[in-house]
């Protein structure tokens, strides 16, 4: 059986790939480092009131409104609890599809639009960020 040097290199890829991820799989997690509770709550802060926006109450949302919400998500996603990470994931994309609707049409509209499909998965998310924020001291709202 004659491999070409196409076939080779993904071979040698491949062998390469399966030998990182056994590497970061396998080693010990000593050098991870450990939940900073002042340094969420100390970023969370930032999140006060954003829960209008994320509930579409808030009369209206500008897109301005809509990227600083997600820049703050996205601050904030790597220091929050690991089990958060999923939840802020799913609110930062919501801020993004709504500011992306925002652009054409009205904040109601565009809130519907992005939430569409997604209410279970938004209204969870929602809860388990203001569960974890009230042990801050911070108010969603």
């Amino acid at each position: 059986m004659n491999l070409t040097p196409r076939q080779m290199l993904i071979l040698v890829v491949l062998i390469i790939g399966f030998g990182v991820a056994a590497y970061v799989v396998s080693r010990e997690d000593s050098g991870s480092t450990e939940f900073d509770q002042a340094l969420w709550c100390g970023q969370a802060v930032q999140l006060e009131g954003a829960g209008e926006i994320l509930r579409g109450t808030a009369a209206d949302v500008t897109e301005d409104q809509l990227d600083d919400l997600r820049t703050v998500f996205f601050d904030v996603e790597t220091i929050a609890p690991f089990d958060l990470w999923r939840d802020i994931a799913a609110l930062a994309d919501f801020t993004l599809v709504a500011g992306q609707q925002r652009a054409e049409v009205d904040w109601q509209t565009s809130f519907a639009a992005a939430r569409e499909n997604k209410d279970a998965t938004l209204d969870a998310a929602i809860d388990e960020l203001e569960l974890e924020l009230a042990t801050c001291g911070v108010r969603l709202g």
